[in-house]
């Protein structure tokens, strides 16, 4: 993210780093109290959704969308998503 010009490769990389403990905390919590089990999970299906929609509406134009009426415009759906990081606060 810190050059406008990040190849695909650098790109993948980031994304590798910033999922990975997300991934990791879902692993660990698997086996844990109920209770904070379904708190991480809320948090991270939470966090992606700006994510998804924006992804949805990024591909909304090959017309696969069944619900298209339901998000958000492309502009707004980029705005909106900064990654699908960023609201995970546990």
């Amino acid at each position: 993210m810190r050059s406008p010009r990040a190849s695909v490769a650098e790109m993948r990389s980031a994304t590798a780093a910033l999922s990975a403990p997300i991934s990791g905390l879902v692993r660990v919590v698997a086996d844990a109290d109920p209770a904070l089990r379904q708190r991480v999970e809320q948090t991270v299906l939470v966090g992606s959704k700006p994510w998804v929609d924006m992804q949805r509406a990024w591909f909304v134009v090959q017309g696969f969308e069944l619900h298209a009426d339901e998000l958000p415009c492309l502009d707004e759906a980029l705005r909106a998503s900064p990654g699908p990081l960023a609201a995970a606060r546990v």
